[in-house]
């Protein structure tokens, strides 16, 4: 991530959050990166879109959450109301230093991340300009309970943590963050969500199926949502990522001049 900042942000007095930061240049965009549960600021795909969007003079800003990366906490102690907050204090940070200017913001979202993207989106409705989701959980954290029995989500209330596994992570995940996760039911999301967005999904993806994605377009009805399905995508994409880019900026150019 060529020429980006890096800076650690103030959350109160024992909290934090760790950001790489790219201005944009004057009467350019600025692109927020929102990483995966597990991964952190500087994944494959975020470095690769740091550069490409760097070189067309846009700004570029990616966090870690808490309990990733450099970022303050343990990801047992996470919530996704916490997670909204980080987002939100990243954003807001960034708003002060894009050159005295307004500057479009697109949201980028991927797996965990695509759900905090459009949670933000619903709490903050005109804030962003686009959304881009790569393989979205937009179930999470519902997503972690779905498959578990009664007995199950009783042991994990009980003994306060679920040890949490598949091909991409292996996470100690606290009790809060399934007693958290009532206050943000997924039809809410269907009903109220309306920004301009593009969703990328892997139809080989094991860990976030893609007819979730599906589901959730036809659900939802907006004319500004689109699907695009990769047959062959894994779960995280990063094969594809310069597909992607390239996608995600003909489709933004293709706002633009709608607008």
């Amino acid at each position: 991530m060529s020429g980006a900042e890096t800076h650690r942000i103030q959350m109160g007095a024992d909290a934090w959050i760790v950001v790489d930061w790219i201005p944009p240049r004057w009467g350019h965009a600025t692109a927020v990166f929102v990483h995966g549960m597990g991964s952190h600021r500087r994944g494959d795909k975020a470095l690769h879109f740091a550069d490409r969007f760097a070189a067309r003079g846009w700004g570029f800003l990616a966090p870690d959450l808490r309990g990733h990366g450099e970022s303050h906490g343990a990801i047992r102690d996470m919530t996704f109301s916490g997670l909204l907050a980080d987002l939100e204090c990243a954003m807001e940070w960034a708003s002060g230093r894009t050159g005295g200017e307004k500057s479009p913001i697109l949201l980028i979202g991927s797996s965990m991340g695509g759900a905090l993207a459009a949670w933000h989106t619903v709490c903050h409705p005109g804030r962003v300009s686009g959304v881009v989701m790569i393989a979205p959980a937009l179930s999470f954290p519902q997503i972690l309970t779905a498959k578990l029995t009664h007995e199950e989500i009783a042991a994990w209330r009980r003994e306060g943590s679920r040890r949490i596994t598949s091909r991409w992570i292996d996470l100690e995940l606290g009790y809060g963050l399934v007693e958290d996760a009532r206050k943000y039911e997924p039809q809410r999301l269907v009903r109220d969500y309306t920004a301009p967005t593009l969703i990328f999904h892997g139809m080989a993806d094991d860990a976030v199926p893609w007819q979730g994605s599906l589901d959730f377009v036809q659900a939802n009805g907006s004319p500004q949502i689109d699907l695009m399905l990769f047959k062959g995508g894994e779960h995280r994409l990063t094969a594809q990522k310069e597909r992607l880019f390239d996608c995600a900026i003909s489709w933004w150019e293709g706002l633009s001049r709608s607008d």
